[in-house]
């Protein structure tokens, strides 16, 4: 039945898709923990429903989606992180920015929660979150604060790292990561703090002293 839903749910037909994802909104809230095989499933199905045209499946598809997240399934019971992560990655590259916002939602989720097994997988992901952070709409910039911050982090204490990158002009391959770290580090702090300003003085409010600490 829950690939069945799935598949509906990317239906061309208005209805069938909200008759899908409710259902799979129900099947969420009562199976819980034993929809763990059928995770990456639903999850490839939702997140495009986020930025569905009827406000309904919107409405429907954001509710499920925090009802799998609220969900802290045990990698050991056959929750698969990798395919989940797939998910998000194919999601970073969607046409609508609240789709883009949830992907990036779910890597901040699965790195605070499984980190170790998290890192497993940074070969795969590492570009497409760094090409995140060039995403020319401002309501992303605010929302991958918590994912950016992480990552930065980790890519400055994690040996694990050293193999990542190109080694160019004698120089080992982690140099050339960090630089390109610190550079797009750089970029974001710049379009936050641009950001931030049209905020504010959208809102009409004075802006805070707030500075930014690499």
């Amino acid at each position: 039945m829950a690939e069945i839903l799935v598949r509906r749910a990317g239906s061309t037909d208005e209805f069938t898709r909200l008759t899908s994802i409710t259902w799979i909104n129900e099947f969420v809230k009562l199976g819980g923990e034993q929809l763990v095989p059928y995770y990456a499933d639903i999850l490839g199905a939702v997140l495009p429903c986020i930025s569905d045209e009827e406000e309904k499946i919107r409405v429907v598809a954001r509710e499920t989606n925090e009802e799998l997240r609220a969900i802290k399934a045990d990698p050991a019971e056959g929750f698969d992180i990798g395919a989940i992560l797939s998910i998000a990655k194919r999601e970073l590259n969607s046409e609508h920015e609240a789709t883009r916002i949830e992907a990036l939602h779910w890597f901040f989720t699965l790195l605070d929660r499984y980190c170790a097994e998290f890192l497993a997988y940074l070969n795969d992901i590492f570009d497409p979150l760094l090409n995140a952070l060039s995403d020319p709409s401002d309501a992303p910039a605010h929302e991958k604060i918590g994912v950016v911050d992480s990552q930065w982090i980790v890519h400055q204490v994690i040996p694990s790292l050293g193999n990542q990158g190109q080694s160019e002009n004698g120089r080992a391959p982690w140099e050339g990561l960090r630089e390109r770290c610190r550079k797009e580090w750089g970029l974001f702090q710049t379009r936050m703090a641009e950001a931030e300003k049209a905020y504010y003085e959208m809102m009409g409010i004075t802006p805070p002293n707030v500075i930014f600490v690499s």
